[in-house]
């Protein structure tokens, strides 16, 4: 079976929507980093590594302020574990 394949593209931002983008990006930074030390700091102190399923109701309950849809939170910490 072959691996994933990830495409990036870059795409041009209006002027109007580039600071909204800009905030989804640094939200998305923060998810992502807060996932990552998150499994990093469990591995260090507890000696095993946390399954997806784990990290993810952890960061859902930590980001429940953060005013972003529910299932973008998740693809943020989705993205930590491919």
């Amino acid at each position: 079976m072959p691996g994933r394949v990830i495409r990036t593209y870059k795409l041009a931002v209006p002027g109007h929507l580039n600071r909204m983008c800009e905030e989804l990006n640094r939200t998305a930074a923060r998810i992502y980093n807060k996932t990552m030390s998150l499994v990093q700091k469990i591995h260090q102190k507890k000696g095993f590594w946390l399954s997806w399923l784990t990290a993810d109701k952890y960061i859902l309950r930590w980001a429940e302020n953060i005013k972003i849809h529910v299932h973008s939170k998740q693809a943020f910490v989705q993205l930590y574990f491919q």
